[in-house]
């Protein structure tokens, strides 16, 4: 709800950020057992790419390790 809202009000401003959230997957870790179905670094990536995304990225967004997601 306030990534929607952020996103809204960062399109009604000229400049406005671009606010997204990170949908990571299922990474295998100590917390989990290593029961995930991708490593620490495929999750990683999804956080690195969406906060160096530039101001073309799609705002109010999910983004995860296959593309935008829909919502």
């Amino acid at each position: 709800m306030l990534t929607g809202r952020s996103a809204a009000r960062s399109r009604r401003r000229p400049g406005g950020a671009v606010r997204s959230a990170a949908l990571t997957g299922f990474s295998a870790t100590d917390l989990n057992g290593h029961q995930g179905t991708q490593s620490v670094e495929e999750g990683a990536a999804v956080i690195a790419a969406a906060a160096t995304a530039g101001p073309d990225a799609p705002s109010a967004a999910f983004v995860g390790t296959t593309g935008t997601v829909p919502w």
